[in-house]
């Protein structure tokens, strides 16, 4: 596990960010997911930059969700999901995932093809910083 590091950027969810939440995780999952998010968000953090949200980690929400569209926001978000959690699953095309866990002393231990069923969506892996749980994406 990572020692915990202040980031100002860093702040507990609030409903104020719940359209730009929605917005991100559609941009980036290519799918409306917010009926499964919703009784996460409240335990939630979000990294935001002058009152952009750039990124939310939902701690709750099976495996510890990270979402962010920059390299800043997705690992001080890893950060702080690895100050309780000793592993990170995160699509190959994520390179600043996987330069961050490099950086840091952890091993890999597997890699999966992500499956799906019906429609391909247009989705953006290389802004998720941590899945959802092998169910979900």
């Amino acid at each position: 596990m990572i020692s915990a590091i202040h980031n100002e950027c860093i702040v507990k969810y609030s409903s104020a960010y719940e359209n730009q939440i929605t917005d991100l995780d559609h941009q980036v999952s290519g799918e409306d997911r917010m009926f499964h998010l919703q009784p996460h968000l409240s335990s939630g953090f979000v990294y935001v930059v002058d009152n952009i949200v750039e990124g939310y980690y939902l701690p709750t929400m099976g495996d510890g969700m990270i979402i962010a569209t920059t390299n800043a926001s997705g690992q001080a978000l890893m950060r702080l999901r690895l100050t309780t959690k000793d592993f990170a699953v995160f699509p190959i095309d994520n390179v600043s995932a996987a330069t961050f866990i490099q950086q840091h002393p952890f091993t890999e231990v597997r890699r999966q093809k992500r499956m799906r069923l019906g429609v391909k969506r247009n989705w953006q892996p290389e802004h998720i910083y941590n899945r959802i749980g092998g169910n979900l994406g």
